[in-house]
């Protein structure tokens, strides 16, 4: 398959990746249900799949950077991991952790 063929039998996936993060910050915030993270992790997927090709076969083609910003834009939304506040930790400092390594 050549240059040509494979960016256009590709390119929805990747423009339909982009509109899952053009439309929703974090999916924490804009409430993605359980059918849009699978499809959003599948086109992920694909994408990263695409990105292997590329940067193996053409390692400087805009299209590869295009993709690296993709996947890690949606790395980032899938694998999103909000932090605790640290008034959360406090009660399992004092009865918890000493227990531990005892």
């Amino acid at each position: 398959m050549n240059l040509e063929q494979f960016l256009r039998n590709r390119s929805s996936a990747w423009r339909e990746l982009e509109g899952y993060i053009s439309r929703f910050d974090l999916p924490r915030d804009k409430g993605l249900d359980g059918a849009a993270l699978a499809e959003m992790g599948d086109l992920y997927r694909e994408v990263t799949r695409n990105l292997a090709y590329l940067s193996t076969h053409y390692p400087v083609i805009p299209e590869t950077v295009y993709l690296t910003r993709l996947a890690a834009m949606a790395h980032a939304m899938l694998y999103y991991i909000p932090t605790l506040p640290l008034a959360r930790l406090w009660p399992f400092c004092p009865k918890c952790f000493p227990v531990t390594f005892r």
